[in-house]
C-alpha cells in the first residue's frame, strides 16, 4: 500500500469502504471526492472537507486516502 502524507490544502480521493468485499458492484466507484485535506490527525487519520468547504461528518483512515491528480 502507498504511504502518503497530505498537507492542508492538497486534493484527495477516497476509498469507498462500501465497494470492499465480495459483494461490491464493479459499475459503482471506489474512490469518492475529490476533497480538500483541512488536518492531519496525531493518529494519522486526516479531517477532509468537501470543495464547498463543508467539513466530512467523521476523521478518514490514512489508508483510504489517495492523491488527486488532475
Amino acid at each position: 500500500m502507498y504511504n502518503h502524507n497530505f498537507e492542508m490544502g492538497n486534493l484527495v480521493f477516497i476509498r469507498n469502504s462500501r465497494q470492499d468485499g465480495p459483494l461490491h458492484d464493479k459499475m459503482k466507484n471506489q474512490y469518492m471526492g475529490p476533497y480538500i485535506v483541512v488536518k492531519q490527525r496525531s493518529g494519522g487519520a486526516y479531517i477532509v472537507a468537501e470543495l464547498n468547504s463543508l467539513i466530512f461528518g467523521h476523521t478518514i483512515a490514512k489508508f483510504r486516502v489517495i492523491p488527486y491528480l488532475a
